[in-house]
């Protein structure tokens, strides 16, 4: 065995009750959480009304 090699994790997926997240998906939720969250603190620097970003991303 390569003592350098990562070994991959034997499943992806947490189980939330009925709904199994996996692990991609847990990061691309991550993801856009961040992405809102950084884009309204921007909007908010550049004088616009708090939220406005987080109604964009819902609607």
């Amino acid at each position: 065995m390569n003592l350098a090699s990562i070994p991959s994790p034997s499943t992806g997926v947490i189980e939330l009750g009925p709904i199994p997240l996996r692990g991609y998906a847990f990061c691309i939720i991550i993801g856009v959480f961040v992405a809102v969250w950084i884009g309204n603190k921007r909007w908010v620097a550049r004088g616009g009304k708090a939220g406005t970003v987080a109604d964009i991303a819902v609607w």
